[in-house]
């Protein structure tokens, strides 16, 4: 976050991912970002194939 005349006000700290995106929150401010780590169609792509293969997994 940038303040009056460019300073940088806080750090930015990881905190969790949640679907394609990876949340931070700024340590001074405590406001909240998203990030978009992974495109949302391979994410899908990856959900898809992780049900299938945990399902055969499962299975036998």
């Amino acid at each position: 976050m940038q303040g009056s005349g460019g300073t940088t006000i806080g750090a930015w700290h990881f905190m969790y991912t949640t679907g394609p995106f990876a949340l931070f929150r700024n340590s001074v401010t405590g406001d909240w970002k998203h990030v978009q780590i992974i495109s949302t169609t391979q994410y899908t792509i990856n959900v898809i194939l992780d049900g299938y293969f945990v399902k055969i997994w499962i299975k036998n």
